[in-house]
């Protein structure tokens, strides 16, 4: 039935059924239709487009998919929804998949920015060892695809945020952790990013 609708029709039902939250088995459906949503929004369209509220979704699995779509999101609101859904949702598993799809796919530098920000925030104040190397290893591929995509006015910026921001979140990780894990693995972050 979606396939004969207009794409903008076929969103706005989409975003209808999301907003019916009973709970029970359909969250395989839902998780679909955000899949669905994640893939027009990767490609642009439906700028104007904006998700429901994301706590009103009960389960981490369909939480999980909302932090991919409301990241590719061209949507204010929708970015803040990821932000939140980053810091502070009760599951680690939902933290760390909102920080991993920064990692995942180019979007413009600005968008890039507030996605470090994010994940700098993160890693220096997430109680959980899960999220914080998942942020660890998203700083690490972000700034390796922004070497590799960007040009040298760009990767200058690129490099200087990862100078006064990163680093010094990662330093501190690697020296005061609690977690010797959490600080080998820092420490190994540390030299991954001078490598690159």
């Amino acid at each position: 039935m979606l396939i004969d609708l207009q794409p903008s029709d076929a969103a706005s039902l989409l975003i209808r059924r999301l907003n019916r939250v009973h709970g029970g088995d359909d969250l395989f459906v839902r998780r679909h239709v955000l899949k669905r949503l994640e893939s027009r929004l990767r490609d642009g369209l439906h700028p104007d487009l904006t998700l429901p509220p994301a706590e009103n979704e009960t389960s981490e699995f369909v939480r999980q998919q909302f932090a991919r779509a409301a990241y590719f999101s061209s949507s204010p609101s929708d970015r803040r929804k990821w932000n939140l859904l980053a810091l502070e949702d009760p599951l680690q598993q939902v933290r760390a998949a909102a920080g991993l799809v920064a990692s995942e796919a180019p979007v413009d530098l600005a968008m890039q920015f507030d996605s470090l920000e994010c994940i700098v925030e993160s890693i220096r104040t997430d109680p959980d060892p899960f999220v914080v190397r998942v942020g660890l290893h998203s700083l690490c591929r972000i700034l390796s695809n922004a070497h590799r995509d960007s040009d040298s006015r760009d990767r200058g910026r690129v490099d200087e945020f990862f100078r006064q921001r990163a680093i010094p979140a990662i330093e501190t990780l690697a020296t005061t952790a609690e977690s010797i894990p959490i600080r080998r693995f820092a420490a190994q972050t540390r030299e991954r990013i001078w490598a690159t």
